[in-house]
């Protein structure tokens, strides 16, 4: 299964930073993918990632170039589907 990561983050972080978290997670589960998205709103930093998340993120991006088709299809569904 591909695993993704992503920060969310507005100037003002009041809705556009969960909006587009909340775009993220539902794309993801649409396409069967896993994903923690870290937002950076109003009220400060959500479901942080973590050092050993960050660590990860090397093997994921080797992973992620056998799993382009599904990034593609990841972010067609975020700014087309759900906005």
């Amino acid at each position: 299964m591909a695993k993704f990561v992503a920060i969310c983050a507005c100037p003002m972080g009041l809705a556009h930073t969960f909006m587009a978290a909340d775009s993220l997670k539902k794309a993801a589960e649409e396409l069967g993918v896993e994903i923690k998205i870290e937002t950076q709103g109003a009220d400060g930093i959500k479901n942080e990632l973590t050092k050993k998340t960050l660590k990860k993120l090397m093997l994921l991006y080797m992973q992620l170039l056998s799993h382009l088709k599904v990034l593609k299809d990841l972010m067609m569904l975020m700014f087309m589907k759900y906005h």
